[in-house]
């Protein structure tokens, strides 16, 4: 049986994504958006959330309720910035921030939603190119949620 994850523990990993970082003391926001909503601008950090909900390999040790496990991918998708970082470098750094905290879940997030190995349930983030029609730099990770 299945359980998805619910639109509250959505929007608490929404909520818990860094959309920021400071490269060379300059801060540069990105807007964060769910996959299936239109880029407006860039940097973008876009966010799905398979609708998995299947069952794990691990229980609650003191109430025995068992996770579910979701996959999270998140796109940053940058543009080099005159005057600014390269794509790839703003895109990297953007990563890198958003790994750092995602590292952090082993704690859970609201709703129970966490990591429980970062280095295993962390894929490494693949830079998937840069489209040159857009000069768009598109950087993935994916990552496994367990809800329960």
């Amino acid at each position: 049986m299945t359980r998805i994850i619910s639109d509250a523990q959505k929007r608490s990993v929404f909520n818990a994504i860094p959309s920021h970082v400071s490269i060379s003391g300059t801060v540069f926001n990105a807007s964060k958006i769910w996959v299936n909503q239109e880029i407006m601008n860039y940097p973008t950090i876009t966010l799905n959330i398979s609708s998995l909900g299947a069952a794990s390999d691990f229980c609650d040790v003191q109430d025995g309720v068992l996770y579910r496990v979701s996959l999270l991918t998140i796109h940053v998708l940058t543009k080099t910035i005159p005057g600014g970082p390269h794509a790839d470098n703003l895109a990297g750094a953007l990563s890198n921030t958003i790994i750092e905290e995602i590292e952090k879940w082993v704690d859970p997030l609201q709703g129970d939603v966490r990591i429980f190995d970062p280095s295993e349930d962390i894929a490494a983030t693949l830079n998937m190119g840069t489209l040159k029609e857009t000069s768009v730099s598109d950087y993935v990770t994916s990552v496994k949620l367990y809800h329960s």
